[in-house]
């Protein structure tokens, strides 16, 4: 999800939580500040959710689609009838409820297990006490080595499991490993670097799922929100 869209979702749903922020203010049990926080998290349940729905979809219509085509046909014939636009019509079954609701099921609670085992998104930003720019951007150069990290380590264990190809870990794990030693070395100017190498990394990677899937948003959205996503 790109950086833009992150924002019109980010504004969107603060809008609809205003009446309930609001009132978590007047009774005290939030901040100003904490009230952004649970905006941001919020945005990033949504990511997660609305990211396991389009890869169930998409994982459906590749099915209906390869039953359609004819004997003999080769994943590179689907996936070529695929980007073409000839996929099957998703609702062309009277079963495709009972047939993706389990599968949706499964990957939404694969998908939210991930993201409520990543840390909260009030580490997006710095705490007030944090009034230098140095300390700011080491507090969120920080934030993205943490994220990058949960990552590389999620897509060793989908390999390590073969729910991951070779060829994406290894392009994974070396952007990872690259972009950490940059964030180290250079938290006060980073983000030209990474943020292109992201761009280009997510160009290039195969549609992914479950954890992999989750751990890939929740990079997107820390880049996104601590200023270094495109």
């Amino acid at each position: 999800m790109s950086e833009l869209m992150l924002k019109v979702l980010k504004g969107l749903i603060g809008v609809l939580l205003v009446p309930i922020t609001n009132w978590l203010v007047s009774k005290g049990i939030l901040s100003s500040n904490e009230t952004t926080q649970l905006v941001a998290e919020v945005v990033s349940y949504v990511v997660v959710i609305l990211g396991a729905i389009v890869v169930t979809v998409k994982q459906h219509r590749r099915e209906r689609t390869a039953l359609a085509m004819k004997p003999g046909s080769t994943p590179t014939d689907l996936t070529e009838q695929i980007k073409s636009g000839a996929s099957a019509p998703l609702m062309g079954s009277p079963d495709i409820a009972p047939r993706i609701a389990p599968k949706l099921a499964i990957l939404l609670a694969v998908a939210l297990s991930a993201s409520l085992a990543l840390p909260a998104c009030s580490t997006f930003q710095p705490p007030a006490s944090v009034t230098t720019t140095q300390g700011q951007n080491a507090f969120r150069a920080d934030v993205a080595v943490q994220r990058l990290g949960e990552l590389q380590t999620v897509v060793i264990a989908a390999n390590r499991q073969g729910l991951l190809a070779d060829a994406t870990a290894t392009r994974i794990v070396q952007f990872t490993v690259g972009s950490i030693k940059t964030l180290k070395e250079t938290p006060d100017g980073w983000r030209a670097t990474v943020s292109t190498g992201w761009a280009s990394l997510k160009s290039v990677l195969p549609p992914t799922t479950g954890n992999v899937s989750a751990a890939l948003n929740a990079v997107d959205l820390a880049l996104a929100l601590i200023g270094g996503g495109q």
